[in-house]
């Protein structure tokens, strides 16, 4: 259930990303092309910081690297991968004794 939810985020960005580009009032005011353009630099920028991360931190990264070129991706991994296990890592660290 939480792949197809990640899986319709994604196309919905997309359908987004699309309506943006062909819509009827594509770039009409500098307010407009500004937000687009900040939400495509967004992607693009969050598909960089995937590749960074994976090739860093994971021990097989070309899976990770080949999802990192599909728009967006890099939201599921950061809120499935990355902060997930960011947190572990933290809790084990700093967590409760278990001297009982």
């Amino acid at each position: 259930m939480k792949n197809l939810v990640w899986v319709l985020t994604i196309v919905g960005l997309c359908a987004l990303a699309r309506w943006i580009v062909t819509g009827p009032a594509a770039f009409e005011g500098t307010l407009a092309a500004t937000l687009a353009s900040l939400f495509f630099l967004g992607a693009s920028l969050g598909g960089f910081w995937m590749v960074f991360v994976v090739i860093r931190h994971q021990p097989k990264p070309l899976p990770y690297v080949f999802l990192a070129f599909m728009p967006f991706v890099f939201l599921w991994y950061y809120f499935e991968r990355y902060r997930g296990k960011s947190a572990h890592h933290v809790w084990k660290a700093d967590g409760p004794d278990d001297k009982s």
